[in-house]
C-alpha cells in the first residue's frame, strides 16, 4: 500500500484446502481453472485462491487474510458459511516461476463432499471439479505432475509434513 516506504513488498495470495468431511475420512476439494485465466489457465489447484487485498487489512495493520480466503471460498463454490466449521492458516508457499506468495489455510466444511463438488459454481475461474480422498492425497498430488499449479503442490506438502 505504500510503495514509497521502498519494502519491496509483492502481492500476495491466499490459497485453501477445503477439507469437507471427518478428519481421516475427508476430501478436498480441487478443480481446473478456465482457460481465460492470466496464471496457469488449464491447471488444477485447490479451491478457494485469490488475491490478499486492500480491504483484507485493518486500520491498526492486521491482515485478516481469513476473511479473504472466505469470501473467495463462498464466491467459489455458493457454500453458506454456516457450513464452514473453521479456518485455519497453516503454511506460507512461494512459487518460484511465478514469483508469488501464499498464504495458506485448511477450510473445514460440513457437508456431502459430492453435493459440494456438484455445487462448484462454473465460471471463468473453474471447471471440472474433483474430490481427492485424505488419505490420497500425497499419491494424488504426485500423479499430477506439472498439471497440478506450484502453489497447491506445495500446500499438500505442507499439509502431509503439518499432519
Amino acid at each position: 500500500l505504500r510503495p514509497d516506504l521502498g519494502l519491496n513488498v509483492r502481492a500476495i495470495g491466499v490459497s485453501g484446502l477445503t477439507r469437507i468431511g471427518r478428519p481421516g475420512a475427508a476430501h478436498f476439494l480441487a478443480a481446473v481453472r478456465g482457460p481465460k485465466m492470466t496464471q496457469y489457465p488449464g491447471h488444477l489447484e485447490f479451491v478457494p485462491s485469490g488475491t490478499i487485498d486492500r480491504g483484507c487489512a485493518e486500520e491498526n495493520g492486521v491482515v485478516r487474510y481469513e476473511a479473504k480466503i472466505l469470501e473467495e471460498l463462498r464466491e467459489e463454490t455458493a457454500l453458506p458459511f454456516r457450513a464452514i466449521a473453521n479456518v485455519q492458516g497453516f503454511a506460507f508457499t512461494y512459487d518460484r516461476a511465478d514469483d508469488t506468495y501464499d498464504v495458506c489455510c485448511l477450510i473445514d466444511v460440513d457437508g456431502d463432499p459430492e453435493a459440494i463438488r456438484a455445487a462448484l459454481v462454473h465460471t471463468d475461474e473453474y471447471t471440472d471439479p474433483v474430490l481427492v480422498a485424505e488419505s490420497d492425497l500425497a499419491a494424488w498430488t504426485a500423479a499430477q505432475g506439472d498439471r497440478l499449479m506450484p502453489v497447491s503442490q506445495g500446500i499438500a506438502a505442507a499439509y502431509g509434513a503439518w499432519r
